[in-house]
């Protein structure tokens, strides 16, 4: 898994900390949380638990969202989480981590479905204080364009970012929105804003300047089907 999220983000994982899992009585934060080493209760270590890290059948019919999410904590860049998404893109790596447990795409995922009632009915009228505020529904948008252009798409944009000159990124929340899906409207081959005016993401100029050459982004997978 840690060697697939360092790939997806486009980093030398050679040059990065090893990365572990320690069962504690009592850890700092919550449940579980993340950090080197990620810290988690006590109940993961006991074979005779569902969720124990080590069994392989709820592996394969169930992930280990808890597990993926918090070292996709560690793989977090703040150039493509604007305030207000530090529980969401951590997540794009939980997708990742699941559709190699369970061998299906991010559409599937047992922590996401379960959050598409609730984006339905986001979408019957978006608003993007609301969108920061429900990390289920803000995953949605991601979902859709690893969805739509596949988990190479994904790659490229990371990569971007990895191998450029961090210095030069926008520090403003909007600066950041405006760059990340530029760049991934660049990659993909189409103009995404018609996808974020869906979801109530605000964009400017700065993103339609580099865009608006593209054609217009057309959904090819819909999420919310069976």
């Amino acid at each position: 898994m840690y060697i697939a999220y360092h790939d997806l983000r486009g980093s030398n994982i050679s040059k990065f900390r090893k990365q572990y899992y320690l069962a504690d009585i009592s850890p700092s934060a919550g449940y579980m949380h993340s950090g080197y080493p990620v810290v988690t209760q006590l109940d993961v270590s006991d074979p005779t638990y569902q969720q124990f890290f080590f069994n392989y059948t709820s592996l394969i019919t169930l992930g280990q969202w808890g597990a993926f999410h918090e070292v996709g904590h560690n793989m977090q860049r703040s150039w493509w989480t604007p305030s207000g998404t530090g529980e969401v893109t951590n997540n794009i790596f939980s997708l990742k981590a699941t559709q190699m447990a369970l061998g299906k795409s991010p559409k599937y995922a047992p922590w996401l479905s379960g959050q598409k009632s609730k984006a339905k009915t986001y979408l019957l009228n978006p608003s993007f204080s609301t969108w920061k505020s429900e990390p289920g529904i803000a995953l949605m948008i991601y979902a859709q364009v690893i969805e739509d252009y596949g988990w190479e798409v994904a790659k490229r944009v990371f990569t971007w970012y990895e191998t450029n000159d961090s210095s030069k990124y926008p520090t403003d929340d909007q600066g950041r929105i405006d760059l990340f899906w530029a760049r991934y409207s660049l990659e993909a081959g189409e103009d995404l804003s018609p996808l974020l005016t869906k979801w109530g993401i605000p964009y400017t100029s700065a993103m339609t300047n580099l865009t608006s050459s593209l054609p217009a982004y057309t959904q090819k997978v819909d999420l919310f089907a069976p």
